[in-house]
């Protein structure tokens, strides 16, 4: 098997081969993932990404990769983890926006013009649970062409899919904002630039998203489809609250931009 060596501003990156082999050095491109990687950012809390990570591959099938930004490899060993599509360790632990620009680093190199990222912390519900999302995303986003847009929301970016060559050409700030106000700092400098950060299309007729707070505890997998609507929907109303927020708010934003 190949791995390869990818070294980005912020250090050193070594990715690990895990589960199917995805990454062909000879090539570039994510042989076994369908349509586009969808990513999970690890750091901790294992239970908690069991949850994102069981109901991501339900969703999207076979297009789930594990970005492991812990201290140990130990995740790579996990038996729930074992369906993942990709698995990479990174060398050096990185800041939010220095994994955000590797997510970009790696579709590129794959031949994917978009990509995925899920909060760790989020789960994904589908409204039909026998509808593939990750073929329904595809065509939603096939029809938006490849050069008019940044990314494109579910509920705020807890679900959100991003432009390749978007990210890689105005990437996330890797030397003043280290932290999550990175996304707000990004989002508009994309609108200036003339990309358009948008809510997907008639994604809400097909999945909702969310957060999972304080009940990472319960298990995904042992539930029912009618005990998931019932637990994990009772911290919708909070999520939605942010949801609208963020739209009512977007398109009047005042925040300053630092320049790169």
């Amino acid at each position: 098997s190949s791995v390869a060596v990818l070294t980005l501003r912020g250090g050193s990156v070594r990715p690990i081969n895990f589960a199917p082999l995805v990454f062909d050095n000879q090539n570039g491109l994510g042989q076994s993932i369908p349509r586009f990687p969808l990513f999970l950012i690890y750091q901790q809390n294992v239970g908690m990404l069991r949850n994102a990570f069981q109901s991501a591959q339900e969703a999207f099938p076979g297009q789930i990769v594990i970005i492991d930004n812990s201290e140990d490899t130990e995740l790579s060993r996990h038996p729930d983890f074992q369906e993942v599509a990709a698995y990479y360790h990174t060398v050096t632990l990185l800041s939010f926006p220095q994994l955000m620009n590797l997510l970009a680093a790696l579709s590129k190199a794959w031949g994917f013009d978009y990509f995925g990222w899920m909060h760790s912390d989020g789960v994904v519900l589908r409204k039909d649970t026998s509808e593939d999302i990750g073929a329904v995303v595809q065509s939603k986003l096939q029809g938006m062409g490849s050069s008019s847009w940044g990314v494109a929301f579910t509920y705020y970016d807890i679900l959100a899919f991003y432009n390749t060559k978007v990210v890689l050409e105005h990437p996330w700030d890797e030397n003043y904002l280290q932290n999550y106000m990175a996304d707000c700092d990004v989002y508009h400098r994309w609108r200036l630039a003339g990309y358009s950060t948008d809510k997907l299309a008639g994604i809400d007729k097909h999945i909702q998203l969310v957060h999972m707070g304080s009940v990472p505890e319960k298990s995904w997998a042992k539930m029912t489809p009618t005990q998931r609507q019932e637990t994990f929907p009772s911290l919708e109303k909070k999520l939605l609250l942010v949801d609208a927020n963020f739209w009512k708010q977007q398109h009047t934003s005042t925040r300053s931009t630092i320049s790169q």
